[in-house]
């Protein structure tokens, strides 16, 4: 079986709570915006000593709430694509079930997996360059367990308008809102990257806050080199930023999927959406989907009212276009992997 990362940012059966105090809250900002900040840099900007900075963010990693930093990148740059498959389950066959989760996980082409308590049971992001490799991924991911696979729906994801945004309240640093408004929905011209900057992806996806002389002997190159190539990839917003990925449930905060059929989404009314998300405190990600569903919205909340607010808003602000929606309740991430291996294959 093939190495990869797996990271669970959800679970409901998460039993540890962690209170942050303003110095923590400040840390986690900061790498939420760029986890690659030198201590130095945070030092000064949160007002401790650098050996006190080390300090907190290797308590913040050891009582589990920070559970890695990574580069979010642009699969679309490398040429992939989004697609997503919910699959509803046969609740008597819970062991075929859980093997079918572990070779799920463990596919190259599978960036999360996502357990619902609710009108599906699974939902599997996949990474494919076209619609034909797509189906036959599918195919590959489904047909040895289709004795419990009561009903499948397969989504092509058309545009990311916002992408995994950390709810509002560790959005302290201006500069997170204005990295959100330059990310999101614009098509950008594929990037030539060769296996080094492949290799380098895949080291940063371990741990982004990894030194370029760190990452050099595994990529046989210099550090400056690695240095330069990670400038060039950053400059082309193939890497859109570093930041971190956290445990949400330690924070008391639950997932929800909001899906909407909608009478159309011409431009205006496409930008409306994007600042909604954008500056939403409880939206999670928004994307724009082929299929009945015509957006997908996730939704992070820390109670079941702002859960309720922000569903009421969105019908609100959308009221005319809105024709159905249906949500969707997270029982937990079962894996997310910021670089599936079928990335390495370019």
């Amino acid at each position: 079986m093939p190495e990869f990362i797996s990271i669970q940012r959800i679970n409901e059966t998460e039993t540890r709570s962690i209170k942050l105090d303003k110095k923590d809250m400040r840390i986690v900002s900061l790498l939420l915006v760029n986890s690659r900040i030198p201590f130095t840099q945070m030092a000064k900007e949160v007002m401790l000593s650098k050996d006190a900075v080390k300090y907190r963010i290797t308590k913040l990693q050891e009582r589990g709430l920070v559970l890695g930093f990574f580069p979010q990148i642009d699969f679309r740059m490398l040429g992939f694509e989004e697609f997503k498959i919910k699959l509803l389950l046969d609740e008597a066959k819970k062991e075929k079930q859980d093997e079918m989760l572990e070779e799920i996980k463990a596919h190259p082409n599978v960036e999360r997996v996502i357990e619902y308590s609710d009108r599906w049971d699974v939902e599997i992001t996949v990474l494919a360059r076209d619609i034909r490799e797509f189906d036959e991924i599918d195919l590959s991911i489904t047909d040895k367990f289709r004795d419990i696979i009561l009903q499948k729906e397969k989504t092509p994801i058309i545009k990311s308008y916002l992408k995994d945004c950390c709810p509002l309240e560790f959005q302290k640093d201006k500069s997170y809102l204005e990295l959100l408004r330059q990310l999101p929905y614009t098509e950008k011209p594929k990037i030539k990257v060769d296996t080094k900057d492949l290799l380098i992806l895949k080291h940063l996806s371990k741990d982004c806050r990894a030194s370029t002389y760190e990452i050099a002997p595994g990529v046989n190159l210099s550090a400056d080199a690695v240095g330069l190539r990670i400038k060039r990839m950053l400059k082309s917003q193939l890497i859109e930023k570093f930041t971190i990925a956290l445990n949400y449930s330690m924070l008391k905060y639950h997932m929800y999927s909001f899906e909407a059929d909608l009478s159309s989404l011409d431009p205006s009314t496409e930008k409306r959406l994007i600042d909604f998300s954008i500056s939403h405190p409880f939206i999670f990600s928004a994307k724009k989907t082929l299929g009945y569903w015509d957006v997908v919205i996730k939704i992070m909340s820390n109670s079941p009212k702002n859960f309720h607010e922000t569903i009421t808003g969105l019908k609100a602000h959308f009221s005319e276009i809105i024709r159905d929606y249906q949500t969707l309740i997270a029982f937990r991430e079962a894996h997310f992997n910021p670089f599936p291996d079928a990335l390495l294959s370019l």
